[in-house]
């Protein structure tokens, strides 16, 4: 036996666990819940074929299009947040005093507890009793008091803000160190050119960092679309009425609360066709920016 067919056997022989449970865990559950999308089961009968009858009622329902609304409005929220991620990342690579520590101050809300931070914020949105209003009350500034979670116009920019809260330290971290590998070289010959601060973030920091703002924005997007612990431990069914209902949350009471396993199995799909849609538009959009700066060159 030769030391190349030795050296293949040994390769194969560690990729056997991983990859077995890679099919196991990943790829059966995805064809048998593509499966169970073309079928009408209550989780309990044996399951009967309808074929796209499913995907049909899913794009005829008002209250789908409107979870899907809502998820807009998280993933607009969220990039407010990647933006506000960015000018922390900026000010915290500064030399300004005691940086680590806003750091890991900043960061904190990432590790805690979902479900932790999303009764924090019940608290905190309660329209009589809540820190937010009592401290508006305080202040004299009664008239700005809202109804944080009942309001059906204001609910879901309060859950997305919870996001917000919770995932800019994450996103600060991935840009300062993207931040920190950006060459010194580059900024001490733009100081010598006479460049501005500005012109220099424009010129320099963006273009060096765009990679992982990109990436940071499709992270932002399945997010938003995947968004589910913030409406349910919030508002329970997604209230007031369908206001704050999104398309993970609508899926999950298709299948437990409606025994309609069948119709969320489809929607799981069609949220998976959705995040890889947006993927393979931004990865073309990329590539055919990248050859049309080689072309240019």
């Amino acid at each position: 036996m030769n030391a190349a067919l030795k050296r293949n056997m040994f390769i194969c022989g560690f990729l056997v666990v991983p990859v077995s449970l890679y099919w196991l865990f990943v790829m059966y559950p995805t064809v048998k819940l593509v499966q169970l999308s073309f079928t009408d089961w209550n989780g309990l009968d044996g399951a009967r074929w309808v074929g796209l009858a499913n995907f049909n009622e899913i794009f005829h329902t008002p209250e789908v299009w409107l979870s899907l609304r809502n998820n807009l409005i998280y993933f607009a929220i969220g990039l407010v947040g990647l933006a506000f991620s960015l000018f922390l990342a900026v000010v915290l690579t500064g030399r300004i005093r005691l940086a680590k520590s806003f750091r890991a101050v900043i960061f904190t809300p990432f590790i805690l507890n979902v479900t932790a931070v999303s009764f924090m914020f019940g608290f905190l949105y309660e329209t009589e009793s809540g820190a937010i209003n009592l401290g508006l009350r305080a202040l004299g500034l009664s008239f700005l008091e809202q109804r944080w979670l009942s309001d059906p116009h204001l609910v879901n920019v309060s859950l997305a803000f919870v996001v917000v809260w919770k995932s800019v330290g994450f996103y600060m971290v991935l840009l300062i160190a993207a931040l920190q590998s950006i060459p010194k070289d580059l900024y001490e010959a733009a100081v010598m050119d006479g460049a501005g601060k500005w012109n220099m973030f424009r010129y320099i920091t963006i273009p060096s960092i765009s990679d992982i703002v990109k990436l940071i924005v499709f992270l932002v997007f399945t997010g938003s679309v995947q968004t589910f612990e913030q409406p349910f431990l919030l508002t329970g069914q997604g209230g007031p009425g369908y206001a704050s209902m999104t398309f993970a949350l609508y899926s999950v009471h298709a299948a437990f609360k409606f025994g309609r396993y069948g119709l969320a199995s489809s929607m799981a799909v069609v949220l998976i066709l959705i995040v890889l849609v947006v993927q393979i538009l931004q990865r073309t959009l990329v590539r055919e920016k990248e050859d049309g700066h080689e072309d240019f060159k």
